[in-house]
């Protein structure tokens, strides 16, 4: 009796046990990627302009996907401002996979903008009042 290629496959690897490993060190990446960009966001919040907070609220309202001009524009704003640059040195693991991975790019740029807005919204009505309480 023969044993075919994929019989002698099978017999010695276990795909389901692979496939869940690499689910999980997949979910552990977007994890990680979401979090340095939260944590980014709220480091980069300090250097930006009243316009440039504006522009980054608006843009969360509409929403952003990787194909459209607003995520294109984001990354390049980052990139211009050298925040992937320095992100990249402080990130270790992180740092091959953002330039390689679009899903990781969109989830980087939107939990970078979440960062900025949460310290936008805790701030807005400060900047907003004209009794500068």
């Amino acid at each position: 009796m023969a044993i075919s290629l994929q019989e002698q496959i099978t017999a010695t690897f276990d795909s389901q046990s692979l496939v869940q490993r690499l689910r999980e060190d997949k979910k552990t990446i977007a994890e990680q990627v979401q979090e340095q960009g939260f944590n980014f966001g709220i480091k980069s919040a300090s250097s930006l302009s009243y316009q440039e907070f504006h522009r980054i609220e608006n843009l969360n309202v509409a929403g952003i996907d990787i194909d459209s001009e607003a995520f294109a524009e984001l990354w390049d704003f980052l990139d211009n401002h050298h925040y992937q640059n320095q992100n990249r040195l402080e990130s270790g693991e992180l740092s091959h996979l953002l330039p390689d991975d679009d899903q990781n790019k969109l989830t980087f740029v939107k939990s970078w903008m979440a960062g900025v807005l949460s310290v936008w919204h805790e701030i807005k009505n400060k900047v907003d009042s004209e009794d500068g309480e």
